[in-house]
């Protein structure tokens, strides 16, 4: 008798994203429109308890009003088919035609949360992720 396995099983497995420094799955704390924000939520993780002992004993109370946890911003929308204004006063110009959407989502992570300019950004890639990536003005 020939067993087979169910084709189901095998195919369902989603992807998750997992913190960088303790290697747990990230839950999802916020879904907007374009983003899904992605929180670690151990409370062993070395992030959280070096940006815990950063905390004043006085505003220990108000600690929910800073971002201890690891977060990360994962895109959803298709930046490839956004429609961009002919704005000439754009401040700079992203070109990702061979490039995927979280090598953009990376790049975006870095340029504006950031707040790195340009040259800086594109160095931060190269060094931390190990590709080059042009962005001009």
């Amino acid at each position: 008798m020939e067993r087979r396995l169910p084709l189901i099983s095998v195919f369902t497995k989603t992807i998750s994203t997992s913190a960088p420094f303790c290697g747990r799955a990230l839950v999802p704390v916020k879904t907007r429109k374009v983003f899904t924000v992605w929180k670690c939520v151990n409370p062993k993780f070395s992030f959280y308890l070096n940006r815990l002992k950063k905390i004043k004993p006085d505003e220990e109370d108000e600690k929910y009003e800073y971002k201890l946890h690891y977060l990360y911003r994962e895109f959803t929308v298709d930046l490839f088919k956004m429609k961009l204004d002919n704005d000439s006063n754009r401040i700079c110009t992203f070109r990702f035609k061979k490039y995927d959407a979280n090598i953009m989502g990376r790049v975006l992570t870095l340029h504006v949360n950031l707040q790195l300019s340009l040259r800086k950004t594109s160095q931060a890639l190269q060094d931390l992720y190990g590709f080059r990536v042009s962005l001009s003005r």
